[in-house]
């Protein structure tokens, strides 16, 4: 193993790699399946998450952990994340159902923030919130 690899880290590190890469073409095919309504598409995006299929709860867990607190995995989530976002946004708009004059650029940085919310208050977000907020980024303050 360790013709391939320096270490026991950079072993872990490349499988949660391919994990990672995995997770995301599966929300990139979720987001591109144009059999469904847009807002379909994105209630459908948590549940292709690859990670939280093939682990525990206890090892998903350990696996969120070492994947923030390693420089190089994090920075690979958020460049997929942006990925992500991107073709959630060229999407959405050509959809008609993202008409915001905010740039694309804009909107990566406020989904990003979301996304990274309970790292910078030192705590993971409320879940229960998630509607909510996604109700707000939607819709905007005013509703419906």
């Amino acid at each position: 193993m360790y013709k391939y690899f320096a270490d026991k880290e950079a072993l872990v590190q490349e499988v949660l790699t391919g994990l990672i890469d995995t997770s995301f073409a599966d929300a990139q095919a979720t987001i591109k399946n144009s059999s469904q309504p847009f807002l379909q598409r994105l209630q459908a995006i948590p549940n292709t998450s690859s990670l939280g299929a093939i682990t525990s709860q206890a090892s998903y867990e350990e696996l969120s952990k070492t994947i923030e607190t390693t420089p190089k995995l994090r920075a690979h989530v958020r460049a997929k994340l942006e990925g992500l976002f991107t073709t959630f946004i060229q999407i959405g708009r050509r959809d008609g159902f993202i008409t915001t004059p905010a740039s694309d650029e804009a909107i990566i940085t406020i989904l990003t923030s979301l996304v990274y919310y309970g790292d910078a208050n030192g705590h993971e977000p409320d879940p229960k919130q998630a509607e909510g907020i996604v109700n707000v980024l939607l819709y905007g303050l005013t509703g419906k």
